[in-house]
């Protein structure tokens, strides 16, 4: 019975050796899940031979079909990632990130003093000011506010903005604005784009250290860095997104009350007896003013036309004239004789 009882034993101890032997063999080789089909992809750590390319050639094929294949979506687990990840993408899918902005329009005595009371509440509620502008036109003062606070306390600061500046201190809200938007699906698309990036460029580094020639490794150097070059231009918007969703944005249009301005009082008989007599000089003027115009206009014309052609028409007809009195003299002649 000892016997058998040690003979299991050390069978059992045997079976569970071959299953973690192979859930590492498993974890090694990368085998990435998507959309229901599975893709190998050979991670640095265990490589297997036949994933490192041992030419450019190979290697623009492993490439090409690495770029010809879908990129992960948004929410969707990797299994290269292990179970830690897959719980982390999993917690990781409530946390949503939602960029918040709010404007307000504000008409109050004292915009200055306004300015203040907001630039304390966004101070004491963890935020900060951007800009601050004021300007005074026509007697008005308007003031220009952008706030930025933690997303976390976006509602408080905003009632405390109404409460403190709005109708019941006093001033007269015209705009009240919220709006958000969601860019959770963007940000955990970036995070799985980055990750399968980076997984590539692991393999890149793999192939570079296994080539023999100056010309692969050359290639595969530019390789690296236009997929680095992806990665750090996702992980900026990823940045981007992640402190636009953490800081809300508030925007404030401070202003006084527009100046009332009264209507003219209608014009007296005598007043109006005066401006049509002044219009009737201004329209005599005007007329005499265009008869000068046409005058100056008419000289060059009189010059250079009419003048030539009245001396060609007056010595024309002086010339014919000359020619019909002599012959009327020889005709009387001939008839006398």
């Amino acid at each position: 019975m000892q016997q058998k009882r040690f003979v299991w034993v050390l069978l059992f101890a045997l079976c569970l050796m071959a299953c973690g032997r192979s859930n590492e063999a498993e974890l090694n080789q990368g085998v990435i899940v998507r959309n229901g089909s599975s893709e190998a992809t050979a991670m640095p750590a265990a490589a297997p031979p036949m994933v490192v390319a041992e030419s450019v050639a190979e290697f623009s094929k492993a490439k090409s079909a690495y770029r010809e294949s879908p990129p992960p979506q948004a929410g969707q687990e990797s299994g290269t990632l292990g179970k830690v990840d897959a719980s982390q993408s999993a917690a990781q899918a409530f946390d949503r990130k939602i960029i918040r902005n709010g404007n307000l329009e504000i008409e109050l005595d004292q915009p200055e003093v306004a300015q203040r009371k907001a630039a304390t509440i966004a101070e004491t509620n963890g935020g900060f000011v951007v800009t601050s502008e004021a300007r005074k036109t026509d007697g008005s003062v308007f003031v220009n506010v952008v706030l930025r606070v933690p997303a976390a306390n976006f509602n408080t600061v905003i009632e405390l903005l109404r409460s403190q500046l709005g109708d019941k201190a006093g001033g007269k809200i015209l705009q009240d604005k919220i709006s958000g938007q969601d860019v959770t699906e963007e940000f955990l698309d970036l995070e799985a784009r980055i990750k399968t990036k980076k997984a590539l460029e692991d393999q890149f580094l793999v192939i570079m250290r296994s080539a023999h020639k100056v010309e692969d490794a050359l290639e595969v150097q530019r390789q690296i860095a236009e997929v680095r070059g992806e990665i750090e231009q996702m992980e900026g918007r990823r940045r981007f997104l992640e402190n636009q969703a953490a800081l809300s944005t508030i925007t404030m249009a401070l202003h006084t009350p527009a100046p009332v301005r009264l209507a003219s009082s209608p014009k007296g008989f005598w007043f109006q007896v005066r401006q049509a007599f002044a219009n009737g000089v201004d329209n005599a003027l005007g007329i005499v003013l265009g008869v000068i115009q046409f005058v100056l206009l008419m000289i060059p014309i009189l010059v250079l036309i009419v003048l030539p052609v009245a001396a060609v028409f007056w010595w024309l007809k002086k010339r014919l004239g000359w020619r019909m009195g002599k012959g009327a003299t020889s005709d009387v002649s001939e008839s006398i004789g």
